[in-house]
């Protein structure tokens, strides 16, 4: 029995050992796995920061290309605004100002004919400019752009946009709204183009984890996507612009999504998250000082004006044909919004001929300050847009006219003796 003991001991022990060194082996393997889980999850880690660094980066440089595009805009539009339109503005005013000096039937004929072409070149130049920068987009915003570009796209295309902002639905980067806004009116040509319809509806909101989302939508023909996805790609980043826009969109952390069914309209939704730059700077208001009152003009006097434009051709050709009326008197020449504010304090105008786009002080401003500290002296906008943003943001700081660089120089010289009330447009009334 003691043998028999043994030999089962022994037996035992063999088993434990054999039992000891797999489990032994066991646990080897399972920490090495271990480690190499280790391992696998740290490299994943570290793929997973370099891969939100990278689209951080990515993002960083789509938002700067944003930006760059927008100044790109501003830029050129400011090109044409501040030099070539300025330029035909001044041509014009010599050409006219040689048919009040001369009765040669020739020469006026050619200068009617040369007065016409530049006014045709000014116009075609001011529409290229509201394309490419409109004036309300960077002092606005988009909650004033969008309204601009309905009334906008139903002057040009007869499509009527109903736009509905709510509060709060503007982006803190002026490059994004500059995006959306171009976004928005690539919808809207599309609309124009291919939907069949005359109406619109534009919709901002903002959601409560700040995202901002434009919706564009018609009643239209509608279209497959799925189609349209095959024909941009077959054109290598062409044809249908929103497709191009959504990628800008995604790296930029949103997104657009387009339902459209053929025969039931479509909707395009765009949504970017709001808190991606700096809020935009609001205006300040600038600290008044109290002048004393313009002196009242007495009959038969002549009209004491002063002309405030940053463009020295332009000033020297509104000067040259106020001149040559004879119940006018040019009194002083600003060339920005701070030198008229006090040249108006010092020189006591009765009318200032205000350029609504200054450097250092812009029209818009200088016009509210001048209004506010001497009521008598009037002010006649100048500008050389055409829209209606303009006019109501000077009647708000008390312009009481407004005329257009590319006017006729009758319509000026009719509106500074004859100014016509700067009055909010009244609704139209639908026809049925």
């Amino acid at each position: 029995m003691e043998a028999e003991l043994r030999s089962l001991n022994a037996e035992l022990e063999a088993r434990v050992a054999a039992r000891t060194a797999a489990l032994t082996d066991t646990i080897a393997r399972m920490e090495a796995e271990s480690r190499q889980r280790a391992r696998a999850q740290e490299s994943l880690r570290q793929a997973h920061q370099q891969l939100l660094a990278r689209s951080a980066q990515l993002r960083h440089l789509a938002l700067e290309l944003t930006r760059v595009e927008a100044q790109e805009r501003t830029r050129l539009a400011h090109v044409l605004h501040d030099h070539l339109q300025q330029l035909i503005v001044g041509a014009r005013s010599n050409v006219d100002a040689i048919t009040t000096r001369t009765r040669h039937e020739q020469l006026l004929a050619f200068a009617a004919s040369a007065s016409a072409s530049l006014t045709e070149a000014a116009t075609e130049c001011r529409s290229l400019t509201v394309e490419l920068a409109p004036p309300l987009l960077k002092g606005g915003g988009l909650a004033a752009a969008l309204p601009w570009l309905a009334e906008w796209m139903k002057q040009k295309h007869g499509l009527i946009v109903t736009v509905d902002i709510a509060p709060g639905a503007e982006p803190d980067e002026n490059g994004v709204a500059s995006l959306l806004f171009h976004s928005a009116r690539e919808a809207l040509f599309n609309i124009v183009k291919h939907a069949g319809v005359r109406a619109a509806r534009l919709t901002v909101t903002r959601s409560a984890d700040d995202t901002l989302q434009l919706e564009i939508a018609d009643e239209g023909k509608g279209f497959d996507p799925a189609v349209q996805v095959a024909r941009a790609a077959q054109a290598d980043g062409g044809g249908f612009g929103l497709f191009s826009i959504r990628d800008r969109l995604q790296l930029l952390g949103g997104q657009v999504e387009i339902h459209s069914t053929p025969g039931q309209g479509t909707r395009v939704i765009l949504t970017l998250p709001l808190n991606m730059g700096q809020p935009l700077a609001s205006a300040s208001d600038s600290p008044r000082e109290q002048a004393p009152p313009s002196p009242a003009v007495l009959p038969g006097h002549k009209l004491r004006i002063l002309l405030a434009d940053d463009h020295r051709l332009v000033r020297r050709g509104l000067a040259q044909i106020l001149e040559a009326e004879p119940d006018f008197d040019v009194v002083g020449e600003a060339t920005d919004g701070e030198a008229a504010v006090e040249l108006a304090a010092r020189l006591h105008p009765d009318l200032i001929l205000m350029d609504v786009d200054m450097p250092k002080l812009g029209g818009i401003e200088a016009t509210r300050r001048i209004t506010h500290n001497q009521p008598g002296i009037r002010v006649v906008a100048l500008t050389m847009h055409e829209d209606i943003g303009v006019a109501d943001a000077m009647r708000l700081a008390g312009a009481e006219a407004l005329v257009q660089k590319s006017a006729p120089t009758s319509q000026l010289l009719s509106t500074l003796r004859h100014p016509r009330p700067l009055a909010p447009e009244e609704p139209e009334e639908e026809s049925e």
